[in-house]
């Protein structure tokens, strides 16, 4: 069973120093006409602002979408909360015969907003620049690929010319003239 409140931008849970309590939305399994009745118009109560919200076996509304009417007294029986009521909804034969009915002091939140077709437009242009952005990072990693594999190259050959110069500098120079060419020789220790 949700934890919290499914009216839009409220997420309330139970909190007995508050008075607020969960109400599960009634009659799911009741097929008589006037318990059908009764949960239609709580789930309309969502729908109100969620349009396309299914209620589920679990859906629970908080006592803050009731009025004070809608409660009958009940007062906790857990050791040390006995100066706490619980709310409890009127019943009649059937079960319950109220209906959340307050909407006021809850913030909406834009995620919870109902898309328009602008809001599709721009959902289709997130997507498509999305798609932009992981192909210019795949051209852009393969970039990267090919210039660290030059670089490294770079390095060894640096490296290795490094070596080259430095045995260059120890070495012992020999010159000397053969078939009218001047010819150097380096003896490397």
């Amino acid at each position: 069973m949700p934890n919290r409140c499914v009216v839009i931008g409220c997420s309330n849970i139970p909190d007995l120093e508050k008075g607020i309590a969960l109400h599960a939305i009634p009659y799911w399994d009741d097929n008589r006409p006037i318990p059908q009745e009764r949960r239609r118009k709580w789930i309309e109560f969502v729908q109100v602002e969620r349009a396309n919200w299914e209620a589920s076996r679990w859906s629970v509304i908080c006592s803050k979408h009731f009025t004070a009417d809608d409660f009958q007294r009940r007062y906790s029986s857990l050791e040390g909360f006995e100066k706490f009521w619980i709310p409890r909804l009127k019943r009649d034969d059937f079960g319950v015969n109220v209906y959340p009915s307050v909407h006021d002091n809850i913030k909406v939140k834009p995620k919870d907003i109902p898309c328009t077709s602008s809001c599709n437009a721009s959902r289709h242009g997130s997507r498509r620049r999305r798609k932009e952005l992981k192909e210019t990072f795949l051209d852009n990693k393969q970039s990267y690929d090919q210039l660290k594999s030059t670089v490294i190259s770079l390095r060894t050959r640096l490296r290795q010319r490094e070596k080259g110069t430095k045995a260059l500098k120890t070495a012992k120079v020999m010159h000397f003239i053969y078939n009218n060419r001047y010819i150097l020789l380096f003896k490397l220790h």
